[in-house]
């Protein structure tokens, strides 16, 4: 039994952060993404895991609205610990590498709209965004088997690394999954 197993779910991301502090709280909604990957429980009672995780956020101000979503490959570490016979409370941290991403933008004045999207690739990310190729932060969350061979788990993460050196800006993400 190699104790590998697939993974997919939901993440409902934000950028949490000074430079969103003019933004009001009712503004900001969360971006929704997929993850997916593998994950592995190692002999000493670690879990591994590695996914395709998208975050971002999402602003709507008025007749305006601005989504950025960005796709990274990441890897996990988490420490399973047994708060019941059937649940345990998950704590970890998580990198992730910047792959790409996507921008849409809505303006509208009165019932006159335009929409604009544009791609993000890592050329992009790096040079005209400033951005930071690397992400980590905590993951704080629950893990509740549903049977011998399958698990919900409800995470919380918690971005450390400024999005760009020019920004103060963190990923904030509700992750919902089955492994």
């Amino acid at each position: 039994k190699d104790n590998i197993s697939l993974i997919g779910g939901i993440n409902l991301s934000k950028w949490a952060g000074d430079d969103m502090d003019n933004i009001g709280e009712n503004e900001i909604e969360n971006q929704q993404g997929f993850k997916l990957g593998i994950e592995k429980l190692l002999d000493n009672n670690l879990i591994s895991g590695m996914t395709f995780s998208q975050r971002g956020y999402k602003v709507e101000s008025g007749s305006s609205e601005i989504e950025m979503q960005l796709n990274y490959l990441t890897g996990y570490l988490l420490k399973p610990q047994s708060v019941s016979t059937n649940s345990d409370l998950l704590l970890g941290f998580e990198v992730g590498y910047f792959l790409n991403g996507k921008m849409k933008m809505k303006m509208c004045i009165e019932s006159d709209c335009t929409r604009e999207s544009e791609d993000i690739d890592s050329d992009d990310w790096k040079d005209e965004m400033d951005g930071n190729m690397i992400d980590y932060g905590m993951i704080i969350g629950g893990k509740i088997p549903l049977n011998e061979k399958l698990s919900i788990n409800g995470t919380y993460y918690y971005g450390l690394n400024d999005l760009s050196s020019e920004t103060v800006l963190q990923n904030r993400s509700y992750q919902i999954y089955l492994s």
